[in-house]
């Protein structure tokens, strides 16, 4: 059957060659933001892809936005979330909460809200690997990218050339003067110190581990009842994102960003002690998530 506006053959076929490019490129993690996701060659997708720009940059002690999409939206299972692995110990995100050392668990809802922060006077590159996990330890879909830590004055435009570098990767060029650091510091103060977390022998840190897997799959299914009690016991072995993640679910901010099943309520000041407690375990995260809490 004819349509009206049928597009010559030849002209589908190089439609059609653009759109597997495009796709190679999403699987690498080389098409950054925006893209309209869309059936390939008019087959439905059955994998969800992960959208994410193959170099980061991030700002010290600036949040800066970490733009991540997943679809097509109808290839996504339900209780799903983001799950990034590699950051450096400093960084924070601004949705989900920590898992582990330089490990986030991240709803998908809060993905259009992301932002990275790292403190005053961070510097460096580093690799990371972002998942899409479904609610039974499933990887659904992975992709790496590379988080460049720099200070706005170090960075120059994407289309500076850069020895070295391949054309079209989506990077920026560093040329970083000898005070750049030096400048942020005195620009901004450095956060209030932090405990170092304290020493925990490998059977406990791989117990808490695997409270907090639990307790992270249980919220990601919106129990947040059964979550905090993994998280509790996580906590109980000395484990600081345990407690930090522990604390968010009585953060009246932070439980409003999470699925929650009916029944749960915020709980201010529980939320004070755990976070208090995740600072005395070496959580960063929870000096300004105590001071939020303060401003109330």
């Amino acid at each position: 059957m004819a349509y009206l506006g049928t597009a010559p053959r030849n002209t589908r076929t190089v439609v059609s060659r653009l759109k597997r490019t495009a796709t190679a490129l999403v699987l690498a993690g080389s098409l950054s933001l925006p893209f309209a996701w869309g059936p390939v060659d008019g087959q439905a997708q059955t994998k969800p892809i992960i959208n994410v720009a193959s170099v980061i940059l991030a700002e010290p002690a600036v949040e800066t936005p970490f733009p991540i999409q997943i679809g097509p939206p109808e290839a996504i299972p339900k209780q799903t979330f983001l799950r990034i692995r590699g950051l450096p110990s400093t960084a924070t995100l601004s949705e989900g909460h920590a898992i582990a050392a330089g490990a986030w668990a991240i709803p998908l809802s809060g993905l259009p809200r992301l932002k990275i922060a790292t403190p005053a006077g961070a510097s460096g590159k580093t690799d990371i690997v972002i998942s899409l996990v479904a609610i039974d330890g499933r990887i659904l879909s992975e992709v790496r990218s590379t988080l460049l830590i720099a200070p706005a004055s170090a960075i120059t435009p994407a289309g500076t050339p850069m020895a070295g570098q391949a054309g079209g990767a989506n990077v920026a060029a560093l040329t970083p003067p000898a005070d750049s650091l030096a400048a942020v510091q005195t620009r901004l103060p450095l956060e209030p110190p932090v405990p170092a977390p304290p020493d925990i022998s490998p059977e406990d840190r791989a117990q808490a581990l695997k409270f907090m897997e639990r307790g992270d799959l249980s919220l990601a299914d919106g129990n947040v009842t059964v979550a905090r009690l993994f998280y509790e016991r996580a906590a109980e072995l000395k484990w600081g994102p345990a407690a930090l993640a522990l604390a968010a679910t009585y953060d009246p901010e932070e439980l409003s960003r999470m699925n929650v099943l009916g029944g749960v309520e915020p709980d201010p000041e529980l939320a004070r002690q755990w976070y208090e407690r995740a600072r005395e375990l070496g959580a960063a995260e929870a000096v300004e998530r105590l001071q939020r809490l303060g401003a109330r």
